[in-house]
């Protein structure tokens, strides 16, 4: 047997340039651009008249388009009607055997082509969802993080009122005492005088708290205070004329949520406060236990 080696002329060029010119416009036309390669395929094919087998990149190439482009559907069809064609246009090439071997080899890269596009639309489709759900989160975390911002902002805003409210009722009282004593007792009116200087200077102390969490974030204020603490309202009660009477041996400190101790401390706090501003009471109650993680706090005047 021998070989034949055959030299495309110039008809041949422009036939494979026909094919794969209208490729240019495949992104914005890959339906128009697919029949019309297919077009200058099977119809250049069968002008040759089997002497040159004319290559079907330019199908190809629009079937992968049809395929990265356009749903799933439009997919399979374009490389079933491509297919097709390759399948029966005529090869240059008289032997049989030869001729099957290269319309595998055209279907086979159609389908490959078409395989490859529709992994494409995939993986564009996944990245384009990934990019949606990161957006996403990112939104969420911000609304998130604005809700804490305010959260915290009412919070600090609550604390500053309560230590406010609960300190200049004491200021307001031991300078009243201070006005009553000064001329028939000057030492404890001074007393008086030193008591509202230490309730002023630890209510700026707690204040500056407050505003170190607004300086360094959300961390808890460092002057924060608990039920550790009711000996403080205990004694601004009594300071204030009122006799104060503490029952919290029922109260397992260790085992309240630190949130919700603090929350009691704030409560009494505000309580004591109206009783010395409201209430014009001799004496006052305050009692304090616990069961387990649940708390009950009781503040009551005559």
């Amino acid at each position: 047997s021998s070989w034949v080696n055959y030299v495309p002329n110039i008809y041949a060029y422009l036939a494979v340039a026909l094919t794969t010119a209208p490729l240019i416009l495949r992104r914005e036309a890959p339906w128009f651009v697919l029949a019309l390669t297919l077009a200058c395929y099977v119809f250049l094919s069968n002008s040759m008249g089997g002497t040159v087998s004319l290559s079907p990149i330019g199908p190809i190439v629009a079937v992968y388009t049809v395929a990265s482009e356009r749903a799933r559907g439009e997919a399979l069809a374009a490389a079933a009607v491509v297919g097709v064609c390759a399948a029966v246009v005529p090869m240059g090439t008289s032997s049989v055997a030869m001729a099957l071997v290269m319309r595998i080899e055209n279907v086979a890269f159609v389908v490959v082509a078409a395989l490859g596009g529709f992994g494409v639309r995939m993986y564009h489709a996944y990245m384009e969802e990934t990019r949606r759900r990161l957006a996403e989160a990112e939104r969420t975390r911000e609304e998130l993080a604005a809700r804490r911002v305010a959260d915290e902002r009412v919070r600090i805003a609550r604390e500053v009122h309560d230590i406010t409210a609960h300190s200049l009722s004491a200021v307001s009282v031991q300078t009243a005492a201070a006005e009553r004593l000064i001329d028939r007792d000057p030492a404890a009116a001074k007393e008086a005088i030193a008591t509202a200087r230490n309730t002023a200077k630890s209510a700026l102390d707690d204040i500056r708290g407050m505003i170190g969490v607004l300086r360094h974030g959300d961390a808890p204020a460092e002057t924060a205070a608990g039920t550790d603490r009711f000996s403080d309202i205990a004694d601004y009660l009594q300071r204030a004329g009122v006799a104060c009477f503490v029952e919290d041996a029922a109260y397992d400190r260790a085992h309240v949520p630190a949130h919700v101790d603090l929350a009691l401390f704030a409560i009494a706090r505000e309580a004591v406060t109206n009783i010395v501003k409201h209430a014009g009471a001799s004496r006052a109650t305050i009692r304090l236990s616990s069961a387990g993680a649940v708390a009950d706090l009781f503040v009551s005047d005559d």
